[in-house]
């Protein structure tokens, strides 16, 4: 059998992936839930062992014929991976509300924030969509960009600025973060599920001098992208 927790690693291959997302493109014309088979409007002849199309026949291992009739048959399933309505930070004063640095709704696309076509709750019968905010963690920040603690950082001169600021960031480089795809087994059934491979962000951190009002050499820091949205929000740091 191929849909058991002992079939696990065939299943993460790019291949085997692909495979995956492409069953949701087949269509059964017939489907024999008792017998665990089917046939697909192309006329090829399904099991969860084997399948008589050309892909099975020449590799031996799972097609989308059979993952489509795997899903079918609560075997196979893709996680949901819905995105949620609670933002990580409250927004409504145009800054992440009691976080160490002071991070402006300008740095949405870094947090993952979108607006997203949702079905409206008041026209939900007629099945319309608005746009509303909703949270991903696939986090992506730029070089460049500087984070203060501050939100007079952001509406005063710098020199002005200065006064009131006792540490800042600046971003000297990242790698990106990625989503992938990767196969769990979870209470009977082979789930496809995205993961998120957490690029780095290095980044200056720079302190103000209270007397000189003055910022002080700075001390280059790295840690991956999840952290670094840690660090701006507690002021704590996992380096890399």
């Amino acid at each position: 059998m191929f849909f058991t927790e002992e079939s696990l690693p065939l299943h993460q291959s790019d291949d085997q992936i692909t495979r995956q997302f492409s069953s949701k493109e087949v269509v059964l014309s017939s489907f024999d839930k008792a017998a665990m088979s089917g046939i697909s409007s192309t006329e090829h002849f399904i099991t969860l062992s084997a399948c008589s199309c050309l892909d099975f026949s020449t590799r031996k291992l799972p097609c989308k014929h059979m993952y489509h009739l795997a899903s079918k048959l609560d075997l196979f399933k893709f996680s949901s991976n819905q995105r949620s309505l609670e933002l990580i930070a409250d927004f409504s004063d145009g800054f992440a509300k009691d976080w160490k640095f002071a991070i402006p709704t300008s740095s949405f696309a870094a947090l993952d924030i979108l607006w997203t076509p949702r079905v409206s709750q008041s026209e939900k019968s007629k099945g319309d969509k608005e746009l509303v905010l909703t949270q991903g963690s696939l986090y992506n920040f730029q070089s460049g960009s500087v984070y203060y603690d501050t939100s007079l950082a952001y509406q005063k001169s710098w020199k002005e600025a200065l006064s009131y600021i006792q540490q800042f960031v600046q971003i000297k480089s990242v790698t990106p973060s990625s989503p992938k795809q990767t196969v769990l087994f979870d209470n009977g059934l082979l789930v496809n599920s995205t993961t998120i491979s957490y690029g780095v962000v290095t980044f200056s951190l720079f302190k103000v001098d209270p007397i000189t009002q003055s910022p002080l050499p700075p001390k280059i820091k790295k840690c991956t992208q999840n952290h670094f949205v840690e660090f701006l929000k507690t002021g704590q740091l996992q380096e890399v």
